[in-house]
């Protein structure tokens, strides 16, 4: 059945043929191939000559190029996703700006349901699960991570945020295998642009809150629920405000709850890496704003009362930060006293209280 692209696939090789001639009829094929049989005949020809002849054209072709990585993009599969990549990794094929609407198009692809392919390997592996590592649930984090750069890359960025804001948010929320990879990649890319767009973050934590509790989630042997939950807080927080505060109370409490109930020994668990997160990324970058900090005391405070050292150095740290502030610390005298004395050696380590 591949003979069918003989003709197609000689043009494309050909470098006296002029793209404009064969890449209407390319979209249309890729529209049509449901069965993967044209992207599996014609492999070479769409990851290299059609790109080598575009670039060398210097975006003459970026129409159609635009075009083509959206059909890419709908098809949603691994060969599909690599060849979406290529064409938002090279600036000489496409330069995103001016092309807004094509970039929001492909956003509202990403949010619609994205079924996971397992290969065999995968399926197989019954000790953990780790989409995002390899194959079509690595080619989706790849093509997400080139869009955002591409967008950074052609100084539109900042336009287009606010959907990627909206697009992490959905995928949080829906918790599928392939949207938490499509989640990671957001987080994950660092020409993700969030300042001006502080006002996303309450709702990407709401979202990540309620995923969080969720009954399905493993983060022992999920690779990927591990990561997304290690990361949110943690590349987030410089850009979360007083609003967020609500849903970092929330989480500080679920989390704190997870970890006095974990059995780690020897570490932390995730939950106990939130906590971190939450108290070294936000509360110790408020400590001037003292309605912020008023908020979270009580749960920096409950850590000095519970049983994990590591969460103790922690907060002692912090309230160690304000420890000159009595009318702040007043109303929990009583219990940081308790912990100072059952815990001096980690106070006159992490706080100047008692060095006169």
């Amino acid at each position: 059945m591949a003979e069918k692209y003989d003709e197609l696939q000689k043009q494309m090789k050909d470098k006296s043929v002029d793209p404009a001639k064969y890449l209407p009829r390319v979209s249309e094929e890729i529209k049509k191939d449901d069965s993967k049989e044209f992207a599996k005949a014609c492999k070479y020809e769409l990851m290299d000559d059609i790109i080598d002849r575009v670039k060398a054209a210097k975006n003459k072709h970026e129409k159609l190029m635009v075009e083509l990585c959206i059909e890419y993009m709908k098809k949603k599969t691994q060969k599909y996703y690599e060849l979406a990549k290529e064409i938002f990794d090279e600036k000489a094929v496409v330069r995103w700006k001016g092309h807004e609407e094509a970039i929001e198009q492909m956003i509202r692809i990403l949010e619609e349901p994205i079924e996971w392919e397992p290969t065999d390997r995968e399926k197989e592996n019954i000790h953990e699960k780790h989409v995002s590592w390899d194959n079509q649930g690595r080619a989706l984090k790849d093509a997400v991570e080139k869009m955002i750069e591409a967008c950074s890359r052609d100084k539109m960025i900042k336009k287009v945020a606010p959907s990627f804001g909206r697009l992490l948010s959905s995928a949080i929320k829906s918790g599928s295998d392939m949207h938490i990879v499509v989640a990671i990649a957001i987080v994950e890319t660092s020409e993700m642009e969030w300042e001006g767009n502080e006002k996303l973050i309450p709702g990407i934590l709401e979202a990540f809150d309620k995923w969080l509790r969720r009954d399905d989630i493993d983060l022992e042997e999920n690779l990927d629920h591990k990561c997304l939950a290690g990361t949110v807080i943690s590349n987030l927080h410089e850009h979360a405000g007083k609003s967020s505060v609500p849903h970092l109370k929330s989480l500080m409490e679920y989390c704190m709850d997870q970890e006095l109930e974990s059995d780690h020994v020897w570490s932390l668990s995730v939950h106990g890496d939130i906590l971190c997160n939450i108290i070294f990324g936000f509360i110790l970058r408020n400590t001037e704003k003292l309605k912020i900090f008023k908020d979270l005391l009580p749960y920096v405070v409950k850590l000095l009362l519970g049983d994990v050292k590591d969460l103790e150095n922690v907060a002692a740290y912090a309230i160690g930060t304000v420890y000159e502030n009595g009318e702040l610390l007043a109303p929990y005298g009583d219990d940081i006293a308790d912990a100072y004395l059952e815990s001096e050696d980690i106070w006159c380590e992490k706080t100047d209280v008692g060095s006169e």
